[in-house]
């Protein structure tokens, strides 16, 4: 019976499908075609409901490979689990507007409906004008996502590889995990460090690399949480290690265009507080120049004391050293470390190994031998 009061309601149930459906088509653009950081909160819950549940699998447990292997399937799962949370709803969208345009409908016949026009399968039909218009505009908007998500797949992983390029790249410079101060005695060895061209060279495709993460981690979120192909390579840990190698040469290696280092700092720390932004992550974003670190000087003087014995030029006022590296760490330390904290990055100096409580069999054997070595 069509009472005003039924009829009402279903206007009702039609705006709330409708609505239903606007709100995914919304999330789906905002998540694979826009090209800003633009958070969608559907896909922020999916995202940070799986990356939940699979820690909770690895609690407790001391194997970081486990981990690494396990939290490598959470972006593959996101990317298989949202065009279904999307087109689940637009079935249910499309069911409570279908139900309302005919009160002879059932619910039943409506989702029968619905799932039928939003896979074209033509296993339901129904010769109401108004309905049938709705069934080609679910058929289409279907086809639209998938081929959006189709679309989308190559451009990240095209991101993906490019960002490992620069990645593995460093492993050669800076070994595994990476290390600043293996990153300056390499340069120092192969003669980049005292090339101010080659520096220079050096210092520009860092700060290209910084450029493109910068873009690539705030419009395709989920790329922070691609991990690298082996559990010890990480995009977090590489940025770290480039940020405090040009903030050590910039503080306290006296070489010909030693200075341009801040340019690949600037553009290093601009990057990962975009990130963080996009994150929500709390963050100082006008530091002073003395605000606390989570370096120590004695672990800083101790980097200092090791590059000596490989005969790279120390400044010798360690206090004009520290001063300045402060200066330069002091803008990213808190956002490096909450950020290598949310993605689970393998240990690395001065960068994860800040963010979490480390076991000692999470910790690589390189890692400690390296710190044995500087200390002695």
């Amino acid at each position: 019976m069509n009472t005003p009061i039924a009829v009402f309601f279903r206007v009702l149930v039609f705006l709330a499908g409708a609505g239903l459906t606007l709100y995914t088509i919304d999330s789906a653009l905002r998540t694979f075609v826009l090209p800003r950081a633009n958070r969608s909160a559907l896909t922020g819950v999916i995202v940070n409901g799986i990356r939940y549940l699979l820690s909770m699998r690895f609690k407790g447990e001391t194997d970081f490979k486990t981990k690494d292997n396990r939290l490598a399937m959470h972006p593959p799962y996101v990317m298989f689990i949202l065009p279904i949370v999307w087109l689940a709803l637009i079935i249910i969208g499309y069911t409570g507007m279908y139900w309302a345009l005919d009160s002879s409908l059932h619910i039943q016949d409506a989702l029968i409906l619905s799932g039928s026009s939003l896979m074209t399968l033509g296993a339901a039909f129904h010769d109401q004008m108004p309905i049938i218009i709705l069934t080609f505009t679910q058929a289409a908007l279907s086809m639209m996502l998938i081929a959006l998500l189709i679309g989308f797949l190559p451009t990240m992983y095209g991101a993906f590889s490019e960002r490992e390029r620069m990645v593995t790249k460093l492993e050669t410079l800076a070994g595994s995990p990476p290390d600043p101060t293996e990153m300056i005695r390499r340069l120092h060895y192969v003669g980049i460090l005292e090339n101010a061209d080659a520096l220079q060279a050096q210092w520009g495709d860092w700060q290209d690399w910084f450029l493109q993460i910068q873009e690539q981690h705030t419009t395709l979120a989920l790329m922070n949480f691609y991990r690298s192909p082996t559990p010890d390579r990480h995009w977090l840990t590489a940025a770290g290690c480039v940020l405090d190698c040009a903030a050590i040469v910039a503080s306290s290696i006296p070489i010909q265009h030693g200075p341009y280092a801040g340019v690949v700092i600037r553009s290093g720390f601009l990057s990962l507080r975009s990130i963080a932004d996009y994150f929500k992550i709390p963050y100082n974003p006008n530091p002073k120049h003395d605000d606390p670190i989570q370096i120590t000087r004695e672990e800083f003087e101790q980097v200092l004391d090791g590059l000596e014995r490989y005969n790279i030029p120390v400044n010798p006022d360690r206090d004009y050293c520290w001063d300045h590296y402060v200066g330069w760490r002091v803008n990213y330390d808190e956002v490096l470390v909450s950020l290598a904290r949310i993605t689970n990055a393998p240990y690395a100096k001065w960068s994860s190994d800040r963010a979490v409580n480390w076991n000692k069999a999470d910790i690589p054997p390189e890692a400690i031998s390296g710190l044995e070595e500087i200390r002695q």
